[in-house]
């Protein structure tokens, strides 16, 4: 069981899963497992993987049932000093250009609520005849994928809204707050293959109205320390859009669930062994 290895391979006194767990007809019994596995408190937002082949509200239901499912809005004090809260987020399509014809996303045809939208969202191949020459290209149905835009831009922002409250009062009590949210906030944070990702992908690798909000309340509070916490992308990086603000994309490989990271909290400070690009990396953050 992937719990109980990762229970003999460090001597963590928490976990943390920042989505992509499951899917939704296995995620109960996966979240069930890690938790006896793991044998210590397992905190979790979900991915957009964990709704594939469900949908978003019977998933969010199985959710619900554990109780340190981040997205239940409680501060979880870890030091004097040192909160947990969280927030899956969703993608908004609001960076690159989401109307790249060959791109898609395995989402719009597995997740119920985008499935059933009208129209086609995805490009579909056509060969035409031009000066009696064939030629392939790939068309799109503009308005299809913008239903699913619409969809994932109104999810985003009530995700990104349903963050700040915990969030401050988070910061209100603590001086330094990790944020876990599954979708990175920041064009910065799109990490990709090694690089940042580029305009075909940011689209669906990132969430702008998660990364405003964030901004927002960092502003506020400059003397309070916020560490975002996400992955999504696959790749592993690091952002920091304020001095008091940093965001960590942590990596991942299909069918090789793993550590993306360790963090050494104290009341003194957070620091991370972090998997950056293929090499545990030893980083202070706060």
């Amino acid at each position: 069981m992937f719990g109980e290895y990762l229970s003999t391979e460090t001597a963590a006194k928490a976990f943390l899963l920042t989505g992509d767990i499951s899917e939704a007809p296995s995620l109960d019994y996966h979240l069930t497992q890690l938790a006896i596995g793991l044998k210590q408190p397992t905190y979790f937002v979900l991915g957009n993987h964990d709704y594939y082949k469900g949908s978003f509200q019977k998933t969010k239901e199985v959710a619900s049932a554990f109780p340190l499912w981040l997205d239940h809005g409680e501060v979880h004090g870890l030091t004097e000093r040192v909160a947990l809260v969280g927030n899956e987020g969703w993608y908004d399509a609001e960076f690159g250009d989401p109307m790249i014809p060959q791109f898609g996303m395995t989402d719009w045809k597995d997740i119920e609520d985008l499935a059933k939208l009208p129209g086609v969202p995805f490009g579909m191949r056509r060969i035409s005849t031009v000066n009696g020459k064939r030629v392939r290209e790939v068309v799109l149905d503009k308005a299809a994928r913008q239903r699913v835009i619409d969809v994932c831009r109104k999810r985003a922002q009530e995700f990104a809204e349903k963050a700040r409250a915990p969030l401050l009062s988070a910061l209100a009590a603590f001086e330094r707050v990790i944020f876990a949210t599954h979708y990175p906030p920041f064009e910065g944070s799109t990490w990709h293959e090694g690089n940042l990702s580029d305009d075909m992908w940011k689209p669906w690798f990132s969430s702008k109205a998660m990364g405003e909000m964030l901004l927002e309340v960092a502003d506020a509070h400059p003397a309070r320390k916020i560490l975002v916490l996400c992955g999504h992308t696959h790749s592993s990086g690091i952002y920091s859009p304020r001095e008091n603000l940093r965001v960590l994309t942590g990596e991942s490989v299909y069918g090789s669930p793993d550590l993306a990271g360790i963090l050494d909290i104290t009341d003194e400070g957070i620091a991370v062994g972090m998997n950056l690009r293929k090499a545990w990396t030893l980083l202070p953050v706060f």
